[in-house]
């Protein structure tokens, strides 16, 4: 890889992390900017599709067999097991942010008024994937980067659930 992918791959990933930290701090302290979040989170998923394209083509060769083999090879460097299947828990990933993204565009009404389990799912789903990506998997120097945005998420997230909670409690 070049100087350039590799700023290429870093940069795309870190945008991609800090949108998806950035909407989710917005959902909290700014509701009302509901239509900016939204653009954020489009290009957080567009970013994260340009990250997978730059790796599948500068690291992996457009290789299936060479990025399953690296991710194991990762994987067993950080926990001692050789598992390749992290990858495929990438791709469901950028298919689930894709798939949110474009359904926040189609129904904004919809997606706003989405179960709670799915949001939580959601939530859960992307904090595992920015916890290990960003923060487990990540280069020393990016960790911090990754730690920051990880612990943002989870204080604003804890504090949307409070205001929740509250909120509800006053109603009754």
């Amino acid at each position: 890889m070049t100087i350039v992918s590799s700023f290429l791959l870093f940069a795309t990933v870190w945008l991609s992390v800090f949108a998806w930290a950035g909407v989710e701090v917005l959902k909290t302290v700014r509701p009302e900017r509901r239509s900016f979040a939204r653009i954020l989170w489009t290009t957080g998923a567009a970013l994260l599709v340009l990250h997978t394209a730059i790796a599948f083509h500068f690291h992996h060769g457009w290789s299936h067999a060479a990025a399953l083999e690296a991710t194991a090879r990762q994987s067993e460097a950080l926990t001692g097991s050789a598992a390749g299947w992290g990858l495929y828990l990438n791709y469901a990933f950028v298919l689930v942010w894709i798939a949110d993204a474009a359904w926040w565009w189609i129904s904004p009404l919809g997606h706003d008024a989405r179960s709670r389990r799915l949001d939580v799912a959601v939530f859960v789903l992307f904090l595992f994937m920015m916890l290990n990506g960003a923060v487990i998997f990540g280069t020393s120097p990016m960790r911090l980067g990754g730690l920051v945005a990880v612990t943002l998420v989870i204080v604003s997230r804890a504090w949307l659930e409070v205001r929740r909670r509250v909120y509800s409690g006053l109603r009754r």
